[in-house]
């Protein structure tokens, strides 16, 4: 049987693999004995739907976080199949009918039958996917710890962005004009922009015409009222200005020494300079690059000539301003550690992560910043995705990105290793214990693939040579957090391969791991 990139000769073989790695936040056992699961069955449904799709089995029995295929008659699993297919279909039980026919598959394990249900990822148009009739009582999303309600907010944006013609930052500010616009701001920014394409026609234009052309500035047609887009705040406004609108604003980046808890640089509004995005992209973007060997030289403030690795980290800072939800309860945030670079946006894909790393049609929330970004050369092109990322990344030999979506709050985090892997399995550079079997079991994780405590322990071992939590463990290799932290790091203490930072509180959030001398 087939499964996302992986090809089992039997569906024992598959369920071993599955019941190896307990449950994850792509896999749910549901019993099924004494009915159809309805209470249970259907929230995992939506949170599926509306997360990135998962695989939901019935006759899988759960004892002491232990599960066991018990498995049911053939006669139930035909009857609960028709349930599904009469339930599915009626808008009364769930909103969205988003499986096939090869989406239901019926099994059999050493006698005992199952019911398997392959849950694709909704599209933004079909999201919000609920149960029953009210998105704003019954809408769920995942987490590595199961299914959980999603807040009015959250519906709210899902039910925001479903239209196809989606422009989150064309909103024209009520109370804003353009003296709400930093002139040094725009002045840089159309300094760059004739450097860069002195030929084009906007380069003509003065301040009101080009933040028109670049839906910085808008009228409403049916109205009459115009002012600042959101989109113009963003990239161009005063930092109190920004602020007024979008209270919890700021862009914050932070660079980490091996082995240190504290920043020993960081770039924010501190007061000394506006805090919008043009301004941060001059600021932050050559401190992301900096580790970067510069093959050629600099004409004044601008490299005319880089690596795909250089063109890659400022895609991803593009990337991280161009698909923010600036109206979620979060910030933009980038960390840089020794052996990785984080890039932390609030929202969620409005893609599925395979079609966000093989770029196409582009899906943007905010296309005028997209604009924006284009004119000055920070955007390779319309569409791109993540190629243009992972490709300069291989060309680099780092390891392959990481993009992970997080709940409460919704955020997107990509992740770049900053490290290289020779053909013979050799970790090059600063990797803090990167390496090729850290690659090898990330890659099996995400396949459902069995990882055995040997090859866990290890990998865990180097990413503990300094003081790491449960959270980052977890992060690193794509496991759950539970399980990182319930079942292998106990077993890691119990066999003398990793200390705790504090031994006498072992239930600390803040509780730290490290490799034994």
């Amino acid at each position: 049987m087939n499964t996302s990139n992986t090809t089992y000769k039997t569906f024992k073989d598959y369920l071993d693999h599955l019941m190896a790695g307990k449950e994850t936040s792509y896999v749910e056992f549901k019993y099924g004995k004494g009915g159809f699961p309805h209470k249970e069955f259907w929230p995992t449904y939506s949170s599926f739907a509306n997360t990135d799709g998962g695989v939901i089995i019935i006759g899988v029995k759960e004892k002491n976080e232990e599960f066991y295929p018990e498995g049911l008659s053939a006669e139930t699993v035909n009857h609960y199949e028709k349930i599904f297919w009469d339930s599915v279909n009626d808008p009364n039980q769930v909103s969205s009918k988003l499986v096939s026919n090869e989406d239901v598959i019926k099994d059999e394990y050493n006698g005992n039958h199952f019911l398997i249900f392959f849950i694709p990822r909704a599209t933004r148009e079909d999201r919000p996917v609920y149960v029953g009739q009210n998105p704003m009582r019954s809408t769920y999303r995942r987490n590595a710890s199961g299914d959980y309600l999603c807040k009015g907010w959250e519906v709210a944006i899902m039910l925001a962005e479903q239209c196809p013609k989606l422009a989150m930052d064309a909103e024209i500010l009520e109370g804003f004009s353009i003296e709400d616009i930093d002139k040094e701001s725009l002045r840089g920014f159309r300094q760059l922009f004739i450097t860069l394409k002195p030929t084009h026609p906007w380069t003509e234009d003065d301040d009101i015409s080009l933040l028109k052309h670049m839906k910085a500035y808008a009228k409403d047609r049916v109205t009459g009222k115009e002012g600042v887009t959101l989109a113009g705040l963003l990239m161009f406004g005063k930092h109190d200005s920004i602020t007024d609108v979008i209270p919890q604003f700021m862009i914050d980046y932070r660079e980490y020494a091996r082995g240190s808890e504290r920043w020993i640089d960081r770039v924010f509004n501190d007061g000394a300079w506006e805090g919008n995005l043009y301004q941060a992209y001059r600021k932050i973007l050559p401190k992301i690059q900096s580790f970067l060997p510069v093959p050629f030289q600099l004409r004044g403030n601008e490299r005319q000539d880089e690596t795909k690795a250089h063109k890659a980290l400022r895609e991803a800072f593009v990337n991280l301003c161009v698909h923010a939800s600036y109206q979620s309860d979060s910030k933009l945030l980038i960390l840089k550690y020794p052996d990785r670079i984080l890039f932390s946006n609030p929202g969620t894909l409005l893609v599925s992560k395979e079609q966000y790393f093989n770029g196409g049609e582009s899906i943007c929330r905010n296309p005028a910043l997209q604009t924006m970004f284009s004119l000055i050369g920070a955007v390779e092109k319309a569409g791109s995705g993540a190629d243009t990322i992972v490709q300069g990344w291989h060309e680099a030999k780092f390891e392959t990105p990481i993009i992970i979506e997080r709940s409460e709050p919704n955020k997107v985090e990509l992740t770049l290793p900053i490290s290289t892997t020779t053909s013979n399995g050799d970790s090059n550079g600063d990797s803090n214990g990167d390496s090729n079997s850290l690659t090898i079991v990330k890659e099996k994780i995400s396949q459902g693939l069995k990882v055995s405590y040997k090859e866990s322990s290890k990998v865990i071992i180097e990413l503990c040579k300094d003081w790491i939590s449960a959270q980052e463990i977890a992060l690193r290799l794509g496991y759950s957090a539970s399980h990182v932290k319930n079942k292998l790091i106990p077993r890691m203490i119990s066999d003398g391969l990793i200390e705790q930072y504090d031994p006498k509180s072992t239930t600390s959030p803040e509780q730290k791991y490290r490799a034994k001398q």
